[in-house]
């Protein structure tokens, strides 16, 4: 732009203003302003600094070179922006020979074995610094030692440097490959002496290593499996090499850039991941997993109660809903934390199916666990599977679950607490009791108030407790905790208001949550949220699975380990001291002065719980000890019974109602149809399937922006090399595992441990405290405190 100093008129051009100053300003003398650049042997004058390069270089050869431009000798100190002159100063100062071999190959296949086996026994890399030059016939490119010249820092140097440093040794190094292409022949020349150290952390995995080793991850072997079988392979006097190196991060690098785990990760982001299989499973299932997403950063309209950094997705399949509608007569439901690196909670609820196994049928990974969120949960799952016929409801003590269920269902017949969070309470609490010799025996009556199964002899017991407690100075501040927290609640912590209920803890969710953490997660943090969801479907399968299982071939569950057991110690009992009174039967305790009273309960029944010696099930009888009516156990009690003469023996199972083998088969095909939903498509035609990804790559592609295409190239690479991965699978065979000695084998059961070290001790005797230790109570102990406290009562 040029400016007029007399009007101040602007003009694109000089010879513009010029000709404005002719005609107005006549008696202005207009001189051309000096431009930005001057030659200082010349004088000429130039706009920008490229025309102005390019004159010293043309007239004055002149030539400007960056720092990072000089070709610096490794050797010493000298430098010049012309690299032949440092390959000549190289040979003659340091005697180090430069001259290129020439050789010949026929093929591409010859000269990329040639050049492997090059990089190979020199411990260095050749790599392109540029594009290849191409004309009619004939194609050249140069191929540099990767170690030659500087490090340039891409980033902003927000990350240290790794520790070997960089692979640059910020210098020249003459080393390369110049190649040409006619008629598919490959001309070489070649300089093979390098000017630095030969060094192996500085060498990456080659491409048929990277490859060979993603065939295996493809085909799914272990990550510990793959180091082992590799570090295996170095034996005594072989040359160690690049491989043998070979560490997890590489194999996590590897995963990556062929795209291995693609399935369970869609983009970096883990949001975008995880929002592109929510819009998959609402665009591709009639009846989507997800009932109900609240991403973070945004206002959900249906809930205005949830603030923008909420988070919620609530998860429930077909087969999930299913289960709870069959099983929902008790439902448990806890959360856990620690399943990922945001702190979201893990909610789950979990029924107790016909072994008596708990099943997880909703999950909810969310920052909130209060009753805005339970209330939510509940509605989106009654929206989907309609009025649940509860009848246990068990969570810990806080009320925001229960809370959240009321809402939307009705009351149940037992709202439960988890012994397990009661125990732990009370145990937390202990510390108002001042004498150490009164918080165990305070522990010990609360014992006996909880595991009382009588309801009036619990009602006299819970009187004389709380008087004690608060009449006495040293568990005063406890006896007023005790009296805000529990006595108004009893029906939900008192065994005597939970008989027969079949869920005593949250103890199925204890170890679906262990197994979660240290099985599926192998004791670690999941750092993304779409890998979390992944462990989930995979958890939900094996469950899914192991139903199929238990209805094929059956499994030994803990409760049939429990029932055998319990047939094995009434062995030990005798059947003549049975008594038969009032329509049931009365058995004496084997520890006690006490009795039991048995009666029956079903005459048929067709549940999978069964004694096979006795032939009768769990719900046959029901006996007043807490094994069965707390536990639920098929007691010992009950299985003297069954082998005593007051019960018909019956000799074949044909008495079992055939409804359960039809209930039985209905949940197969529902959990098949779920386990077979992702792999219908592999059935149909695969002209179709290919028209079909045709179609859906074009719309993909025609409505896709620069960023996008940007991101759909780069996938496209690695997807093309995890197919090709994929057709090698079929090739890849492991070594044999190293077997131990068979008499070793037969000498040694398989969960020996291992034995401890040999370790020093002191043989002087001291003197031992006697400590007085917070402990459940005996029966006998029980027995004593809950007549001490009857007796107190009657005064």
């Amino acid at each position: 732009m040029f400016s007029c100093e007399v009007c101040s008129n602007n003009y694109m051009s000089f010879k513009a203003l010029r000709q404005h100053a002719r005609e107005k300003h006549p008696e202005e003398v207009v001189s051309r302003p000096e431009k930005k650049f001057k030659c200082s042997e010349c004088e000429k004058q130039y706009n920008n600094k490229q025309s102005f390069s390019r004159h010293e270089n043309r007239e004055h050869n002149v030539k400007i070179v960056k720092l990072n431009q000089f070709y610096r000798c490794a050797l010493c100190d000298y430098k010049h922006y012309d690299k032949n002159s440092v390959r000549s100063h190289i040979s003659l100062l340091h005697d180090i020979s430069v001259a290129s071999e020439t050789k010949t190959f026929q093929c591409k296949e010859d000269f990329l074995e040639w050049r492997n086996y090059e990089e190979k026994i020199n411990k260095c890399k050749f790599i392109a610094t540029g594009g290849s030059h191409k004309n009619q016939k004939i194609q050249s490119q140069t191929l540099v030692c990767h170690r030659s010249q500087y490090y340039e820092p891409k980033g902003k140097s927000q990350r240290s440097l790794k520790l070997q440093g960089t692979c640059k040794i910020q210098a020249f190094c003459p080393a390369e490959i110049k190649y040409k292409v006619t008629d598919g022949i490959y001309c070489v020349k070649y300089v093979k002496n390098h000017t630095h150290k030969l060094e192996l952390e500085h060498l990456t995995l080659t491409s048929k290593e990277r490859a060979n080793i993603a065939s295996k991850i493809a085909v799914g072997i272990s990550f510990d499996r793959i180091l082992d079988d590799v570090r295996e392979s170095f034996y005594q006097g072989e040359e160690l090499e690049r491989l043998h190196l070979l560490t997890r991060k590489d194999l996590l690098n590897i995963e990556r850039s062929f795209n291995l785990r693609g399935h369970q990760q869609r983009h970096s982001n883990d949001a975008l991941s995880i929002e592109s299989w929510i819009r998959e499973e609402f665009n591709h299932n009639s009846s989507p997993s997800v009932l109900f997403y609240k991403p973070q950063g945004q206002k959900c309209m249906d809930f205005p109660q949830l603030s923008e950094q909420d988070f919620a997705l609530i998860l429930m399949n077909q087969a999930q809903s299913e289960i709870l509608q069959k099983y929902s007569a008790t439902i448990c439901i806890d959360s856990t934390h620690g399943l990922n690196q945001y702190d979201f909670q893990l909610i789950t609820i979990l029924v107790i199916d016909d072994f008596h196994q708990g099943f997880p049928c909703t999950f909810l990974i969310s920052n909130r666990t209060d009753s805005i969120i339970s209330r939510i949960l509940f509605l989106k799952i009654k929206e989907r599977i309609g009025d649940l016929a509860v009848e246990n409801f068990m969570s810990d003590m806080d009320e925001s679950f229960f809370n959240g269920f009321k809402a939307n269902y009705a009351v149940p017949k037992r709202r439960l607490y988890c012994s397990w969070y009661v125990d732990r309470a009370w145990r937390k609490n202990l510390s108002k009791v001042n004498s150490k010799e009164k918080q165990a025996h305070v522990y010990k009556v609360l014992r006996t108030l909880l595991e009382e199964t009588d309801g009036n002899v619990f009602s006299a017991l819970l009187t004389e407790a709380i008087s004690a407690f608060v009449n006495d100075k040293d568990t005063i501040e406890f006896g007023k905790y005790f009296m805000q927290n529990y006595t108004n609640n009893v029906e939900s912590w008192a065994f005597c208001y939970r008989l027969y209920a079949g869920v005593n803890t949250n103890m199925h969710l204890e170890r679906m949550h262990r197994t979660l953490k240290e099985i599926y997660c192998n004791k670690k943090k999941v750092k993304r949220l779409d890998h979390m969801l992944f462990i989930l479907q995979k958890f939900v399968r094996d469950r899914l699975f192991d139903q199929l299982i238990t209805q094929h071939k059956g499994k030994l569950t803990s409760k049939i380990k429990d029932l055998r057991q319990r047939h094995t110690a009434s062995l030990q009992l005798d059947d003549t001291l049975i008594i038969e009174y009032d329509g049931g039967w009365i058995c004496p305790s084997s520890k006690q002065s006490e009795t039991y009273f048995i009666e029956r309960h079903k005459e048929i029944c067709g549940c999978h719980l069964r004694c096979n010696i006795c032939n009768h099930c769990i719900h046959n009888f029901v006996c007043t000890c807490i094994d069965n009516a707390i536990q639920w156990n098929m007691c010992k009690h009950i299985h003297l019974l069954c082998r005593s003469k007051y019960i018909l023996k019956v000799d074949s199972l044909e008495a079992i109602g055939t409804n359960t083998c039809e209930n039985a088969l209905g949940l197969e095909k529902i959990v098949l149809a779920e386990l077979t939903q992702k792999t219908a498509s592999v059935q149909e035609n695969l002209d179709e399937v290919r028209k079909n990804l045709l179609d859906s790559f074009k719309e993909i592609i025609d409505n896709a922006d620069a960023e996008q295409l940007q991101f759909l190239t780069s996938n496209l690479k690695t997807l093309k090399s995890t197919v090709d991965i994929l057709k090698k699978k079929d090739t890849v065979f492991l070594e044999n595992d190293n077997k131990l000695e068979e008499d070793k084998l037969r000498k040694e059961p398989s969960n020996k441990q291992m034995e401890p070290q040999r370790r020093l001790f002191s043989t002087k005797k001291k003197t031992q405290r006697k400590k007085e230790s917070i402990s459940k109570p005996s029966s006998e102990e029980k027995n004593k405190i809950s007549l001490n406290m009857l007796l107190k009562c009657n005064e």
